[in-house]
């Protein structure tokens, strides 16, 4: 069967911040449209499927192919951005599936009796009760909670003969939607999966209080960062900070052409410095540092990756490309400095990719290396080892504008890039096995950290705090956004400056003359009141 990486609708739901938390009303639509789509499809072929619910839909990121209905020769295909930061949802598990015209079905399984309609616990079933089946997912996804709940003998009567709860909040438009699909007779229904989206489309609010981001973050324990924040010396540090990167021996600070160690101690130390500016990955245990060139192809490559298709087969292996795809390993010392170097040529695929695309190279371990690269629709993740041999290629129909390694062995936090038609989201990505997980949150991410303890999401000054669970644990102001995070140890963290004119004050925000080296900033956060246990 098709992998597919999201999980299913149910973990899906499982990981919002706040339950009951409802889906953003353009991420419900998106979904309900998937699964019309699917039910479409197998009813044109006269199948009940008799057991949809969460736990049988499944989510992927990998580009969807229309099924219903089908594209005609005067229908424009979707554009490649018209979905780039929302999953696509598959019907699966047909254990309880059924033609419609089959006389001889006596077996009266239904499936989950959560799901279920009234007339299903008397051994009927037809298309209206998928139909309702859609409903009762379409009330937890707008409403963060199911109607009915219970033994299977109090569902029964639930649906059989209680009317729908429906919060008093609820506008007219949500109230009627939700009371035609969740109708105890199918004749006052839906006719169809295509009216019921349609009706969904036209809604424009659910309920007439919008406040619940608002409501969800002032129950949050706040604090400002100025209150623990300490500057210290970058002495060395003269050019902008690209990254920082915690390691067991302190956390690294990366530079465009150099690396350096902050220490736990507070000791900078200089590992190395580079002639041509470099991609720089660090392994999680400190041993070793990857370093390959930056060197950008020319435009015209460019422009004829772009307009092809397959981007591996559209450059040939020239000597530019070849002279861009260099690099170098390194052995970093306990004082200072690297005690050997070995080169580096990647080799097969990587050759070809455009270095223009490429976001970072990450270190997974003591042996490979990571290569993330992004498109307009697309994130590719290139392992290659630490002689420079391709190993092996995911990709994830998601462009994405920022990666991190975590704390947990093979896993990413990654931001989605911001469209037109979408905001930027934040994904948990694990490669061993490949899976994507959506966090939901109450506020528009503008920069995303990991740390020992959680994750930092940054927006307007502010820090979304988020403990190893991806829940919501608290909020740090005084945050600038020109600043990236690190953790030096389990409790504190270091703020670098990554604009060279920037502030070397305790007060982040202060400008200062061009050309000074950037500022470097550590706060104890374990000094300020929030809701993280160390």
């Amino acid at each position: 069967l098709e992998y597919c990486e999201g999980g299913t609708l149910r973990s899906h739901l499982a990981s919002t911040l706040d339950l009951p938390h409802p889906l953003p009303l353009t991420g419900t639509k998106q979904l309900i449209g998937d699964i019309r789509a699917g039910r479409s499809h197998i009813h044109q072929r006269s199948i009940i499927h008799g057991d949809l619910k969460p736990e049988n839909i499944f989510l992927t990121y990998r580009r969807p192919f229309p099924i219903s209905p089908a594209p005609t020769k005067t229908s424009s295909p979707p554009s490649a951005g018209s979905r780039p930061c929302f999953p696509t949802l598959k019907i699966g598990d047909f254990g309880s599936a059924r033609f419609f015209n089959n006389p001889n079905h006596s077996r009266r399984e239904i499936g989950s009796p959560t799901y279920a309609a009234p007339e299903r616990f008397d051994g009927q079933s037809s298309y209206a009760s998928d139909l309702y089946a859609v409903g009762v997912i379409l009330y937890e996804l707008l409403l963060g909670t199911r109607p009915f709940s219970g033994s299977p003998e109090e569902l029964k009567r639930a649906h059989q003969t209680q009317p729908i709860p429906l919060p008093d909040n609820l506008t007219f438009a949500a109230r009627q939607l939700l009371k035609t699909a969740l109708h105890k007779q199918p004749k006052q229904r839906f006719s169809s999966a295509d009216a019921m989206l349609s009706a969904l489309q036209n809604l424009t609010s659910v309920t007439t209080s919008q406040a619940h981001a608002t409501t969800l973050l002032s129950g949050l324990s706040q604090a400002t960062l100025n209150q623990a924040i300490a500057p210290i010396p970058s002495n060395g540090i003269m050019a902008p900070i690209e990254a920082l990167l915690s390691i067991p021996q302190g956390c690294c600070i990366v530079t465009e052409r150099s690396l350096h160690v902050l220490t736990p101690k507070r000791k900078l130390l200089s590992i190395a410095r580079f002639t041509q500016p470099c991609w720089i990955a660090v392994s999680p245990s400190g041993r070793w540092f990857s370093a390959i060139t930056k060197q950008k192809n020319d435009s015209s490559h460019v422009q004829k990756e772009q307009n092809k298709k397959d981007k591996e087969k559209t450059l040939t292996t020239t000597k530019s490309t070849r002279r861009s795809s260099k690099g170098m390993l390194g052995h970093m010392s306990e004082h200072s400095g690297h005690r050997w170097r070995r080169a580096i040529t990647l080799t097969g695929p990587l050759l070809t990719t455009l270095q223009a695309r490429v976001l970072q190279v990450i270190a997974l371990d003591e042996r490979y290396l990571l290569r993330v690269s992004s498109t307009v629709s697309n994130t590719y993740f290139e392992c290659f080892t630490r002689r420079g041999q391709f190993i092996g290629e995911y990709i994830l129909h998601l462009p994405l504008s920022q990666v991190t390694p975590t704390m947990v062995p093979y896993q990413l936090i990654a931001m989605s890039k911001s469209t037109h038609n979408a905001e930027p989201k934040i994904v948990l990505i694990s490669l061993k096995p490949f899976q994507v997980r959506q966090i939901h949150l109450p506020i528009t991410p503008e920069k995303v950290n990991a740390f020992p303890w959680g994750y930092l999401i940054s927006h307007k000054r502010k820090g979304l705090l988020l403990d190893s669970s991806a829940q919501m644990a608290g909020l740090i102001s005084g945050l600038s956004p020109e600043y990236a995070t690190a953790a030096i140890d389990s409790r504190s963290i270091l703020l670098a400056s990554t604009h060279p004119s920037s502030t070397t004050s305790a007060t982040p925000g202060k400008q200062l003359p061009a050309g000074k080296p950037s500022s470097l900033l550590v706060a104890d956060i374990s000094e300020l009141d929030l809701g993280i246990i160390f």
